[in-house]
């Protein structure tokens, strides 16, 4: 039998999805950590790799690994490499533009939590991997459609109200890094063709992963049986 997982990025789709009738493993992300304990529901894993993000919100995140509530935690900050459940990501490479290293080699940071958090699954054997959250959608822009320069917070859509807090720092989002991204799972689509990788999109909609993998609906899908 696959090995399943759904890897949740923290777009509006996210919100299609009832997180506790899933029944295959999750990794969460990012600052999706502050909503799981009201929900009582934890992911299987959890990852950030936003550099910027791991060192302001070093406290909270400490907390959250502390409570050990999900099977692994992976993380950017070396202070946190002793911690129980604790993956350390000492990854020099940073904006690189292509995921060139998968199964059973050494995790590389390509720049991006979910592409990183894709990676990681591969690495554990997953062979089926669904995707939901990454929707691209900026005020209803398609990233092809923004000329230049960085796209501001406000214009970026989350799934929950007060994902961003205002004083918390983020790495910005830069247009050309969106491309890179696009580059990023393209590279995925085609590696994962190549190596019989299942992977899934459950947001039709996704400026993200047009036309690059298969599009389910999720409540026809596989993660709830």
């Amino acid at each position: 039998m696959n090995k399943k997982i759904l890897i949740m990025a923290n777009g509006p789709s996210l919100n299609n999805i009832d997180l506790k009738r899933l029944n295959i493993d999750s990794f969460g992300m990012n600052n999706a950590y502050k909503y799981y304990e009201n929900m009582q529901w934890y992911p299987t894993f959890w990852g950030c790799f936003d550099d910027k993000m791991t060192a302001h919100n070093k406290n909270q995140h400490k907390e959250f690994i502390l409570r050990g509530m999900c099977q692994e935690y992976f993380t950017l900050n070396k202070e946190f490499k002793d911690l129980p459940k604790v993956s350390y990501v000492d990854s020099p490479i940073w904006r690189q533009t292509t995921m060139k290293h998968y199964k059973n080699q050494p995790f590389k940071n390509v720049g991006h939590t979910g592409a990183n958090c894709v990676q990681v699954a591969i690495n554990k054997g997953y062979e089926e991997i669904y995707l939901i959250g990454f929707d691209g959608h900026y005020n209803g822009k398609n990233p092809s459609d923004i000329k230049g320069g960085i796209i501001k917070d406000g214009e970026r859509q989350y799934a929950w109200k007060g994902y961003r807090g205002e004083t918390e720092v983020f790495n910005p989002l830069v247009v050309k890094i969106i491309d890179i991204n696009l580059t990023t799972w393209k590279h995925l689509s085609e590696w994962s063709i190549k190596n019989n990788i299942k992977v899934i999109n459950l947001n039709k909609n996704s400026q993200v992963m047009q036309g690059l993998f298969e599009c389910q609906d999720p409540d026809t899908s596989l993660i709830y049986n």
